[in-house]
Order: structure tokens, then C-alpha cells, then sequence
């Protein structure tokens, strides 16, 4: 069954599990045959690439109600969470996210400390925003990416907590508007808070006229911003205007 994934050459093996792991995109034929294989690929697949590829196409496959099988899953990939090669890493977060499993929780967590930013990335925004579990240790490993330098994995942590409705999220969301760098996961985490001050709305109005002088010149290395950062800036100002 599936002979291609079984190929000598590792690109071919790639583009073996990258189809099988997409075919019918949102609804997989042979979700289960396919993870088994991938599972089965795992016991003697030494090449990086394919094992970043069997990682990410996990993501693809909807095992939803199969729990024991998505247990496995999460057992084998937790073994390369500390691979030398930071694609396969950044692949097991991938493949790890979206599963409320205990080992999966663990394991992303632990990753949220990776040397790699991209890997530390991807782990918070899979914890953030793809787990729906809430507890002290989830919060604390979140909270802890807030003094990252990377913007985005400040804001995935952001966003995060704000899901999570956590009560000193204000007052992050606040200490984000004077970080070097401020990406578009801030509005996000504003979208999701059930209080918004007047002040809050003040800070917003702030970072728009910087903005605003940037695009005539007048640079501020604070914002930093696109045309998709400025729409995004100007919903979120309309969100929190305060009723007349």
C-alpha cells in the first residue's frame, strides 16, 4: 500500500508523504492507513527532511474521536523534540498542535524554551491558540515568552493569555505598546479582552499618529508597519471607541 513513500531517494519520500498527507485536503482519504504508515515510516527514517515532512503532514490528517491512535502519534513525535535539525523540531510542533494529549502539552511547552526562535514560535502559538486546555502551567509558560525580543512570539503569547481571559492580561497588552517592535498579534489580543479602557483606546490613537508621521517621513524604529498592520490598527481603534 502507498509504494512511493517507500522510495530510496529522500526527496521522493517527501513528496510520498506530502501527497498522501493532503490528498482531499480537509477530508483525507484513509486518515487512519495514512497515519499508520507515517507511524511505520517513523521506526526506521533517518533523513531529516522526511521526518520533517512525516511531522507536518500529521497536521493534515483529522483523527478526531480516535484517541488512541493520536496518543501514539503524540508519543512518537515527542521523541524529536530535541532532533539536531530545527525543520524537524519546528515540524513536531506542527504535528503536536491542535492535540488536548498530556504528552503533546508537555512536549510543546518544553519546546517554547527551543535555541531556535522559529521552533519557540510555532510551540507558543500551537499552546496559545491551538490548545484548548487552561491551567497555571500553561499560563506560566506563556507569560514567560513575553520577554522574548521576536515580536510574534511576544504577541502569540499575548494572544494566548487574552483567550485565556488572564487577569493581568491588561496590563501586558499595555506593556506591549512600548516594546521595540509591535506586530498585528497585539490587535488580536486586544480583539479578545472583555475590558477596554479609555485608556487603552488613547494608546491605540498614540500608535496611529506615529504611524501616521512615518508615512510622511517622519520615522519612528517603533512601528514598523504595512498596509495590512494599518487596517488592522484602524479596526482595532474602532473596536475599543468608546460609546458616545
Amino acid at each position: 500500500m502507498y509504494p512511493q513513500v517507500f522510495l530510496q531517494k529522500p526527496k521522493e519520500r517527501c513528496l510520498g508523504v506530502d501527497i498522501l498527507s493532503q490528498l482531499g485536503v480537509n477530508n483525507i482519504h484513509f486518515p487512519v492507513e495514512t497515519a499508520e504508515l507515517f507511524l511505520t515510516l517513523m521506526e526506521k527514517e533517518t533523513e531529516a527532511t522526511v521526518l520533517q515532512s512525516i511531522a507536518v503532514g500529521f497536521s493534515h490528517i483529522d483523527l478526531e474521536g480516535n484517541e488512541s491512535l493520536q496518543s501514539r502519534i503524540c508519543d512518537k513525535l515527542a521523541l524529536l523534540k530535541h532532533h539536531h535539525d530545527m525543520d524537524v523540531r519546528q515540524g513536531v510542533t506542527m504535528g503536536l498542535a491542535g492535540h488536548n494529549n498530556p504528552i503533546a502539552i508537555t512536549t510543546l511547552i518544553e519546546m517554547m524554551e527551543d535555541s531556535d526562535e522559529e521552533v519557540r514560535n510555532w510551540a507558543t502559538f500551537a499552546i496559545g491558540q491551538q490548545i484548548d486546555d487552561d491551567n497555571d502551567t500553561i499560563r506560566t509558560a506563556l507569560k514567560k515568552r513575553l520577554n522574548e525580543e521576536n515580536s510574534e512570539i511576544r504577541g502569540e503569547a499575548l494572544v494566548g493569555l487574552a483567550q485565556r481571559h488572564d487577569k493581568d492580561c491588561l496590563s501586558y497588552v499595555f506593556h506591549e505598546f512600548e516594546q521595540d517592535e509591535i506586530s498585528c498579534l497585539l490587535f488580536d489580543a486586544i480583539n479578545e479582552l472583555k475590558e477596554r479602557p479609555i485608556a487603552l483606546y488613547d494608546k491605540l490613537l498614540q500608535l496611529k499618529s506615529i504611524a501616521d508621521g512615518n508615512s510622511v517621513g517622519q520615522n519612528d524604529e517603533h512601528v514598523k508597519f504595512d498596509d495590512y498592520w494599518y487596517q488592522r490598527l484602524l479596526e482595532t481603534i474602532e473596536i475599543c471607541k468608546p460609546s458616545p
